[in-house]
């Protein structure tokens, strides 16, 4: 279960939190880890503050940008120390833990009756991508809008700093002992409202694998274009509704297929609305209907 979950530091400033994290990784039985424009990579105080888990420093990716690390991940999510004024769901680590625990028991159940292995990188096993922001100011808004869930660590409001590496073993710990405890109890934890979905969305047939993060980046810059040529946005504001729109997608996993769906409804208003506009419709529209002979 756990090794479908990927760790991405994003603008890491120091090379010895990048060795503590994998460190942090080990003790709780992870192992995918990647970088997302490291100012120190790779660094001798990696190596140093790794110790035994430095092997798996060998292993990371480094990448220029934040899509191309999310690139096959069915479900982001995004860490932050202080409330945002963002319209996405939050969590505290724990609950959070357990929620995408929950997700990932679910996919793994749809793979084993199709007599796959949860070990198999398959489109039907489900991959997370867990981000974690730079040391001195964390994920950008537009980062954190890339995820569909956001965790905290709670902690005394007198003093609530945590270092990097720090929040990385809480997240991790609190992910090992929420796949312990689904393994151990064979329980469904969905990822909505904190209640058991009956519906059984991912235990699908294994032709329906979800949408990636790469197919959803693309669902959104397609329409954002539609919603541009209709004059929908508003000039003062033009963002905010993009923003609405990821939160009405980011809510549910979609399926490869309805997204598909989605964006030939988008091309067909499209193409709708040009023909309207053309200047053969309007010569149309102005001579009448053809009549019978």
């Amino acid at each position: 279960m756990l090794k479908q979950v990927r760790i991405v530091l994003v603008d890491c400033l120091y090379g010895g939190n990048i060795g503590r994290t994998v460190r942090a990784m080990k003790n709780m039985g992870l192992a995918d880890i990647v970088l997302v424009r490291p100012r120190e990579f790779p660094s001798k105080e990696a190596e140093i503050f790794a110790a035994s888990a430095a092997d798996m420093l060998k292993q990371i990716k480094v990448y220029d940008n934040l899509d191309e690390a999310l690139g096959d991940r069915d479900l982001v999510v995004a860490t932050s120390s202080r409330s945002r004024r963002l319209p996405i769901d939050t969590y505290p680590v724990r609950e959070g833990a357990m929620k995408i625990c929950g997700e990932i028991h679910k996919s793994n159940s749809m793979a084993d009756k199709a007599k796959l292995s949860a070990e198999e990188t398959s489109d039907e096993v489900m991959k997370v991508a867990i981000l974690f922001g730079s040391e001195d100011r964390g994920l950008t808004n537009d980062e954190l809008l890339k995820s569909r869930i956001h965790l905290f660590v709670p902690t005394d409001t007198e003093y609530p700093v945590l270092n990097l590496a720090m929040t990385v073993q809480i997240v991790c710990y609190e992910l090992l002992c929420a796949a312990n405890q689904i393994n151990d109890s064979v329980m469904d934890y969905p990822l909505q409202d904190g209640k058991i979905n009956t519906s059984n969305r991912l235990a699908r047939h294994k032709s329906m694998p979800l949408a990636d993060n790469n197919a959803m980046e693309n669902f959104y810059g397609h329409l954002e274009s539609w919603l541009e040529k209709i004059d929908f946005f508003n000039p003062q504001q033009p963002d905010t509704i993009m923003r609405k729109m990821r939160r009405i997608f980011n809510r549910v996993p979609l399926y490869a297929n309805e997204l598909d769906m989605l964006r030939g409804m988008i091309t067909c208003s499209i193409k709708y609305s040009m023909d309207k506009t053309s200047p053969n419709n309007k010569l149309k529209e102005k001579q009448g209907p053809n009549k019978p002979n």
